[in-house]
Parts: structure tokens; C-alpha cells; sequence
């Protein structure tokens, strides 16, 4: 792992201040004395940031009661307001003009074809198969030593080939355990586009809600979300939140184990369309999913951050981390942070 710098990841995470992501619950958001950022729910309680602290609202849906002084706060403060609809995707945003947009730019075009870029991949694929492995070691009474061997074939990748190689050896293993999970759903493993069956037509929404939300925080620090290192061959058209979220798909996985396992979401509950090539969602079931989705997002977790030699556990929200995420990379092309990742073990390849 020679070719990443190695700055003190700690200084980096020390220094991150909190996102607030607001959604239809929210029923008023106003300024409170000179510095802090008040918000209430449905039950009428209150809850405060104080401004220092705050790295950037995002408004969710359809969020009516904002005070005009809140936007006038926070863009005199510089702190940016991004305004998503349900699939993650943004609408609009108020934020003073980054100047580091056209230095992000050409950086990153010089970076997708150093020898960086493979590093960078491939910490971002271990941290991705580790958690996959933590996902399913949970739930399935079995050994993983293939998917150890394939973790260290991707340790040993010498080009992004060979580093695809692996991942996608590990995720044809990954699904196939998936059948003993749901079992009481349609399951052959995953297939994208179409999604042919409700496991995967859930697990294609909340993927694409990530990548999304992951779009909105690249973009507020002046990224360009089309411009990846790892999936660009492959013509994505937002292949740097693509490279970037590989680690953040279990979030979604096991948000959607948990609504089979629990129940919420049944078989029953799922149709299709006239042509039959469609997954259709009857009753509340959407609605269901979607709340599932937005709690991944807005919970609390214990997880391992990385530099690839050495690991610490922090407690983030998904949403925060998605920032820190977009944060760190661009900090990392500027030479003044080390790039991290993040898994639910730690993630050390030295």
C-alpha cells in the first residue's frame, strides 16, 4: 500500500462535524438565540444542533415549515442546503459557489489513471467483502473459507481485472448463501436490471436511494459524482459514487434481511406489472420499505474506519458517513487527509 500518503486519519475524523437530514416528520425547523438550529417532530419535541457543529442540511421529501431565517442562517454561515426527494435524488440546493469545483475536476481526471486508483479500489472492495462476510456470518451456520481465499486474491489483485475478479467471485457466494435466509421468497440470486422478483427489486431501490444521497454529499464538496477511478471503464454515469459505495451496500442488505425476518414485508405483498417483468408493491408495502430505507439511513452505528493500516471504531448515521465519505476523498486528492474506509470489522492489509 505504498502509493497512498500516510497522514494521521485521526486528525481527519476528530475534526468532522454532524449532517442533519430533515423529512416529513419534522414539523418545524427555526433558529433558537444566535447559534442554534432547532427542529420539532410530529409529538412536538424539540430537538437543537448548535450551528458550529452542523456540516449541512439536507431537506428530505416535502418539508413545508422552514423559517427563511434558517436558509439565511446557514448560507451566511456557508453551511450548505440540499434538498433530496424520497430516492435520494437531489432537487435543488443553496450553497455559496465552490471554488474548488474545476481544481476537483482535472484532480480527478489525473487520478483515475495513477497507480492510486487501484490502492484506493481495492481498500474499498475489502471493506465492501468484509462486511458482506460480517452479514452473512450472522445469519448463516457455515465456514467462509472460500470467500477468506477470495478476500485475499483481492488483497493480492495486481490490476483492476484481477480485482474484479475477485469481488465478483465473492458476491456470486455472498447471494447464494442469501437462499437459506429467504427462503420463503422467490430467490435465484442477484439479478439487476430487471429486478426480477421482490428481494431484488427491494434490494435495486435502496442501492439506487444510496448512490443517490452519496451523489448529493460528492457534489457539495465540489466533486464531480461522474468522474470514478474504478468503475469508469465500465460507463457508469456516476462512477464515483459507484466506487465509493461498494462498502456501504450491506447497509442496505441487511435493512432488507431485517424486513423478511421480521416480517414487515411478505410475499404476498408483492405482484407484477401486466407484462410480468415488473415487481408492483400492493397495500402498504412501499411505504414500509421506504420508512426501513430512511431509518438505515438516520440510526446510529458502531463501525471500524480505516486507512488500511490501522482502524478505530466511531459512531456515525449512515447519512454522516456518506459525508465523511465524500469529505475524506476530496481531502485525500488535495494530499491533507489518508483515504478511508469503513467496515463493521477492522479492515487492516498491513
Amino acid at each position: 500500500m505504498t502509493g497512498l500518503p500516510r497522514v494521521d486519519f485521526y486528525d481527519f475524523l476528530s475534526t468532522q462535524k454532524k449532517s442533519l437530514y430533515l423529512t416529513h416528520k419534522c414539523v418545524h425547523a427555526y433558529i433558537k438565540g444566535a447559534n442554534n438550529l432547532c427542529y420539532e417532530n410530529e409529538e412536538g419535541v424539540e430537538q437543537k444542533i448548535k450551528l458550529d457543529k452542523l456540516r449541512r442540511l439536507v431537506l428530505v421529501g416535502h418539508i413545508c415549515n422552514i423559517d427563511c431565517e434558517v436558509l439565511y442562517k446557514l448560507l451566511w454561515k456557508n453551511i450548505p442546503v440540499d434538498f433530496i426527494d424520497i430516492w435520494g435524488r437531489c432537487t435543488g440546493n443553496l450553497v455559496q459557489i465552490n471554488k474548488d469545483a474545476d481544481y476537483f475536476s482535472l484532480r480527478q481526471e489525473q487520478f483515475e489513471s495513477s497507480k492510486d486508483a487501484l490502492e484506493c479500489a481495492r481498500l474499498v472492495l475489502l471493506a465492501k467483502v468484509l462486511n458482506q462476510k460480517e452479514t452473512i456470518r450472522r445469519r448463516v451456520n457455515q465456514r467462509l473459507s472460500d470467500i477468506n481465499h477470495s478476500i485475499n486474491r483481492i488483497k493480492l489483485a495486481k490490476d483492476e481485472d484481477q480485482l474484479r475478479g475477485g469481488e465478483g467471485y465473492i458476491a456470486r457466494l455472498y447471494f447464494k448463501n442469501w437462499k437459506t435466509i429467504v427462503d420463503n421468497f422467490d430467490w435465484n440470486g442477484r439479478v439487476m436490471h430487471p429486478a426480477i422478483d421482490p428481494v431484488n427489486s427491494m434490494l435495486s431501490i435502496g442501492y439506487s436511494i444510496l448512490c443517490s444521497r452519496l451523489c448529493a454529499s460528492l457534489r457539495c464538496v465540489g466533486l464531480n459524482p461522474q468522474l470514478g477511478f474504478f468503475h469508469q471503464i465500465r460507463g457508469k454515469n456516476k462512477a464515483l459514487a459507484y466506487d465509493l459505495m461498494e462498502q456501504f451496500r450491506p447497509f442496505v442488505d441487511t435493512t432488507v434481511l431485517a424486513m423478511i425476518r421480521t416480517k414487515k414485508v411478505r410475499p404476498e405483498k408483492f405482484g407484477y406489472d401486466e407484462n410480468k417483468d415488473k415487481v408492483t408493491f400492493k397495500d402498504d408495502s412501499f411505504r414500509v420499505m421506504i420508512n426501513a430505507f430512511e431509518k438505515m439511513f438516520c440510526n446510529t452505528v458502531s463501525i471500524y474506519a480505516s486507512d488500511g493500516y490501522t482502524s478505530t471504531i466511531v459512531k456515525r448515521t449512515l447519512n454522516d458517513l456518506l459525508d465523511d465519505c465524500a469529505e475524506n476523498f476530496a481531502q485525500y486528492l488535495k494530499g491533507k487527509a489518508s483515504f478511508l474506509i469503513w467496515s463493521k470489522v477492522p479492515c487492516n492489509v498491513i
